[in-house]
């Protein structure tokens, strides 16, 4: 089975597909956390191969590009370059239904700190650009509903307001060597993120990448 991607992000993906993060993923799988319980439990299922895991080759990689268009029976699905996240983020415009589907290149609390993130200004650039297409659904990776386009309104002000001295701790699991600080758009605060406030918005980002 063929395998999608951008090749500004082929790097990235080989970089994730090495053997330390995958045992790192592995080894939160099995010290995770339930969410309601608080209690540690084991995210693997009881047949997990961690060995066939680990040794994986990457597979069928294909190459995609700014225009390419999948057909699913008759419903065609644009390609649209969207940088930030990484540098080959894309996502899908359904013209027909006015649906973009943007995956991780944008959402409510975007990371740009990671070594593969582009600068601040390229994802100011993507927002824009993203803004300008003809839709009217934001389906996006991190969040389970539908969302209007009027919501890249807010991660556009918070990309614009950004002031790292003003931005809050961050730490992630499964990058402990982060250099970070989560910034939230004006009148919120990191507690909103997932609690139901309409209007939140973040990015996390390293200093180096505010330019």
């Amino acid at each position: 089975m063929p395998i999608y991607i951008h090749p500004a992000d082929l790097p990235v993906l080989r970089d994730h597909h090495g053997s330390y993060r995958k045992k790192l993923a592995v080894q939160m799988a099995m010290n995770a956390v339930d969410p309601l319980t608080g209690q540690p439990v084991n995210a693997l299922k009881s047949d997990f191969d961690a060995r066939q895991y680990l040794e994986r080759p990457l597979g069928n990689l294909r190459e995609v590009r700014q225009g390419d268009v999948f057909d699913l029976g008759g419903k065609q699905l644009e390609v649209i370059e969207v940088p930030g996240h990484t540098p080959g983020s894309i996502g899908l415009l359904y013209r027909e239904e006015k649906i973009f589907y943007a995956g991780d290149s944008m959402n409510d609390d975007l990371w740009l700190f990671l070594p593969e993130a582009c600068p601040l200004s390229v994802y100011k650039e993507t927002l824009k650009k993203a803004w300008e297409l003809d839709f009217d659904t934001l389906i996006m990776s991190h969040t389970p509903q539908p969302l209007p386009k009027k919501v890249l309104l807010d991660y556009m002000e918070t990309a614009e307001q950004l002031d790292y001295s003003k931005g809050y701790p961050f730490s992630a699991p499964l990058t402990p060597e982060a250099n970070a600080r989560r910034f939230v758009r004006e009148g919120f605060t990191p507690e909103d993120m997932g609690n139901g406030k309409t209007g939140y918005a973040g990015i996390v980002i390293s200093e180096e990448k505010i330019c």
